[in-house]
């Protein structure tokens, strides 16, 4: 087994904007902004600038993560091979729909591991009912 990073936890993930929110506004928002006031330099103005646009990303992340918080994540579909789905079901599913499409949405409803490409080249390429 091999062990995690620091940064490969769920907690850092969690927590890591926040801190980074917090520490860009208590210790260099209040230095950044008294720098301008003093000084109104171009340096002094493309740092602030900068500033404001990493807390923006910061407060971007956090919010993002703060939103998706108890969102579970969608379950991992395994990829079907195309050649392992039966005759018999592509025929099935093509002949109780009226069209190609929903005979590729049946089809992939069937099998959800399977790619869209696939399900059409199924669809398309079965043209005569399987012998039983």
């Amino acid at each position: 087994m091999t062990k995690r990073k620091w940064y490969d936890n769920p907690t850092v993930d969690r927590w890591g904007t926040l801190y980074l929110l917090v520490v860009s506004t208590v210790l260099v928002g209040p230095r950044v902004v008294g720098n301008v006031m003093d000084d109104p330099s171009p340096w002094n103005i493309t740092f602030a600038a900068l500033c404001l646009l990493a807390f923006v990303v910061i407060a971007t992340s956090f919010v993002r993560h703060w939103r998706n918080r108890n969102r579970a994540s969608p379950p991992k579909v395994a990829r079907v091979d195309p050649n392992s789905v039966p005759t018999r079901e592509v025929w099935s599913a093509r002949s109780s729909s009226s069209s190609r499409i929903s005979a590729i949405k049946k089809l992939r409803e069937s099998y959800p591991g399977l790619g869209l490409r696939d399900a059409a080249d199924l669809v398309d390429d079965t043209t005569e009912p399987p012998n039983p």
